[in-house]
């Protein structure tokens, strides 16, 4: 537990403050301890980190508040131990150099360990502020010593489902332009904590009201009011966000939208290759870009129609130049351009009269790991569709469309993506004498595709099928 391990402090005149105070009131278990220390704190810190067990590490070595963390393995989990040195001649004047009331609350160590919140140090209202399910910023001077606690404002508001007050709303407001000057490795982390709460879409809504969105992502500025065909009842940017928040809805209720298979989906969408940033998350992000090429693609046909050809291209490019901002790794970029820019290839079968198996074939072969991604945001961007053009019965087609896909996958593909190819290249360049290169790679791939297809099963009509295909060449 939390209180074996601190202590080894309770001997020092140490404060526990901030979150932990917050969410102990609010009964959230949270394995983050912040700790305020008049003095020596890094000599407090590598002391904690003796008797724990802990691992220590500088976190911030900002020259006017370091900050020291120890981390240490538990039953529970790893226990994130947070050290900074006290700001100001008390604990008071420490409390008011922080963000928001409900962070500048403080206990003694000893109170804390003995459950003595009677004692709560609450020079600004936090607990009030709490029972009020309030975010309130605690001076003007807040946001310009630190911008970004704009976003950690709406991260807080969402986390805790509280609303954020007038006072800020206005404070932020004027001030939204000064997160600019915050690194993109902090903006984004904030922002990806606001992605990950299962219900984000009315704070990136008060976000965007606030001008705050705008200066993470100016792309969105010219999709705002860029009128659509007769398939849209939204600007671009409208869309975008009810896409969102369907991706949302299809999201809390799998079921509804995949019947039996949604259990698979689960471990897939928590999944990521960075903590903090699931796939989850990165969908969501998707789903507010994937029609970012429409303003500069809009033009009309002979008809006088509005069209958006090649949106899907150049939404690809606005799309790697934001994540490539946010500074996302590689593999992250490639899945938001490939998603971005093919975010319109099921979209286009749902249009066609009957789905041949070779479409689905190279639908799951080309997204073997992602394709749930693309379902869902099929399927939140055909729900976001709501035009005067589109069929009273879009919505359960598509619906139909992903689980016959999906049934096809389970019970015929996705057992043969598991057993191993008919015949190697080497057997290719041994019997056909083919030189290594672009011929012997594309008999290679019809002849998967027709294994995959069932058209071959063995490796001697590999070798036919093989035969013809150089023959014809």
């Amino acid at each position: 537990m939390i209180k074996d391990h601190l202590k080894y402090l309770r001997a020092l005149p140490l404060y526990i403050v901030g979150g932990t105070i917050r969410d102990r009131i609010l009964k959230r278990y949270s394995p983050d301890i912040d700790i305020v220390v008049p003095s020596d704190t890094c000599k407090v810190a590598l002391d904690f980190a003796r008797k724990s067990g802990g691992s220590y590490v500088l976190l911030d070595d900002n020259p006017i508040q370091k900050m020291e963390r120890v981390a240490v393995k538990s039953d529970e989990g790893v226990l994130l131990f947070d050290f900074a040195g006290m700001q100001g001649a008390s604990i008071e004047e420490d409390l008011r150099k922080r963000d928001f009331t409900i962070n500048a609350m403080a206990i003694p160590l000893e109170d804390y360990l003995k459950d003595g919140f009677d004692v709560l140090i609450d020079p600004l209202g936090g607990l009030a502020d709490l029972h009020k399910k309030r975010i309130s910023v605690l001076s003007d001077e807040s946001f310009e010593n630190d911008p970004l606690r704009m976003l950690r404002a709406f991260r807080f508001a969402a986390q805790l489902d509280f609303q954020i007050d007038m006072k800020t709303r206005k404070s932020i407001t004027l001030n939204s332009g000064m997160l600019k000057d915050v690194s993109w490795e902090r903006i984004r982390d904030e922002f990806f904590k606001i992605l990950s709460i299962d219900s984000c879409v009315p704070f990136i809504v008060e976000m965007d009201k606030l001008r705050l969105l705008e200066v993470i992502f100016p792309e969105i500025l010219p999709m705002k009011g860029a009128r659509q065909n007769g398939y849209h009842h939204l600007d671009v940017w409208g869309h975008s966000l009810l896409t969102l928040e369907n991706v949302e809805i299809v999201l809390r209720n799998p079921e509804d939208y995949f019947a039996g298979y949604s259990p698979d989906m689960k471990e897939y969408l928590d999944s990521g290759s960075i903590p903090g940033r699931s796939v989850k998350s990165i969908i969501k992000l998707i789903a507010l870009l994937h029609d970012a090429g429409k303003p500069e693609t809009k033009s009309r046909g002979a008809d006088g129609r509005v069209m958006f050809l090649g949106h899907e291209d150049a939404g690809k490019r606005i799309a790697e130049e934001v994540v490539r901002r946010l500074k996302l790794n590689r593999r992250e970029i490639v899945f938001v351009k490939d998603m971005v820019g093919g975010h319109m290839y099921l979209i286009n079968l749902s249009f066609m009269d009957s789905l041949s198996k070779k479409r689905i074939l190279r639908f799951f072969r080309k997204h073997p790991g992602e394709f749930w991604a693309y379902f869902i945001l099929f399927i939140a961007d055909s729900m976001a569709a709501r035009g005067s053009d589109v069929p009273i019965d879009r919505i359960q087609k598509t619906v139909s469309m992903a689980k016959k896909m999906l049934n096809k996958y389970y019970n015929r593909i996705k057992p043969r993506f598991e057993t191993p190819r008919l015949i190697t290249g080497r057997e290719l360049i041994d019997k056909f004498g083919l030189p290594p290169g672009p011929l012997l790679g594309k008999v290679l791939s019809d002849i998967e595709d027709a294994r995959m297809e069932g058209k071959i099963k063995e490796k001697g009509e590999a070798l036919k099928y093989a035969e013809k295909i150089i023959a014809a060449k």
